[in-house]
């Protein structure tokens, strides 16, 4: 499978009904949405980094960094023919 395109975006959405945490309370959330077309096939995905640091130290903007800035470039245009392969080259 070659990787022709990663496409990266930051999206807000709006909860249902409001989340509380001791943190506080939030209405909406940002999430990273990914789309990545390869062999003429697309697929969708997104990272489970919410909009704030309150669970894990990652966000959905430093996500978005680090895919758009070490991930992408380094599988857009390869080859690969196993997820093991993939990884291979993430590393």
């Amino acid at each position: 499978m070659r990787i022709e395109a990663i496409e990266l975006r930051v999206v807000r959405i709006r909860l249902r009904e409001a989340f509380e945490t001791s943190f506080g309370v939030s209405v909406g959330e940002e999430k990273v949405l990914v789309r990545l077309r390869a062999d003429g096939v697309e697929g969708w995905g997104e990272a489970p980094a919410g909009s704030f640091p309150g669970y894990s130290y990652e966000t959905a903007w430093t996500a978005f960094w680090i895919a758009e800035r070490f991930l992408a470039p380094a599988v857009v245009g390869g080859s690969f023919d196993s997820p093991e392969k993939l990884r291979e080259r993430f590393r």
